[in-house]
This record gives structure tokens, sequence and C-alpha cells, in this order.
């Protein structure tokens, strides 16, 4: 009669407890994922010099609401080509994110 009740109690605990491991795992790889992904800021500003090879470019930004006050900075571009056209003292918009590095990556940069 022992082994009648501890069996089908056994086999339930057992059941749970794969199912609790189960949604433990898909927990943790969503946080993960969506902290993986850097945030996109906006900005507008004026271009004051290129660096070497225009793989940098200095910019005079205005503030940038609830993330960084007006300033004067180098941001990096991974592509070079997004600078073609733009020159000294042109008035931009642009896009960046904040990489895990520290850098500031240039997304997006056009001519106001």
């Amino acid at each position: 009669m022992f082994a009648r009740v501890i069996a089908p109690v056994a086999i339930g605990l057992s059941l749970t407890a794969l199912g609790c491991n189960r949604n433990a795992s898909a927990d943790t790889a969503g946080p993960a994922a969506s902290a993986a992904r850097p945030n996109v800021y906006q900005a507008k500003g004026v271009i004051k010099a290129f660096g070497e090879g225009k793989k940098t470019v200095k910019i005079a930004h205005e503030d940038i609401p609830g993330y960084m006050k007006a300033m004067t900075m180098p941001f990096a571009v991974a592509q070079p080509s997004v600078l073609d056209g733009l020159k000294e003292a042109d008035s931009v918009d642009f896009s960046f994110t904040e990489e895990s590095d520290g850098r500031m990556l240039i997304q997006s940069i056009k001519k106001r």
C-alpha cells in the first residue's frame, strides 16, 4: 500500500520540478537578450571636426533630454561613408548608440 501512494506522489513532484526548470531558463533568456541591445538616441548638433580617415566626427550637440547635457564630443562611425557630403560647420540631425565599451557610435547622420 505504501508503494501505491508514494509512486504517484513522486511522479507528480518530478513533473512539477521539470516544469519549473523549463520556465526558469526561458525567463533568464529574456532580460539578457534585451540588455544586449543598446538604446538609440536622437540628437542635433554642428560638426566641428573630422578624425583621421573619417572614423570619428566631433560634434557640438544640443541637450539630449534625460540622457546628456549639451557638449562637444567625438562620435565613432561604423562606416566612414555615412559622413560623405558633410563638412565642418554643417548642422546635422543624427542618431547614435552608447556601446558596451563606452564609445558613442553614430547610426545615421544627415544635414539639416
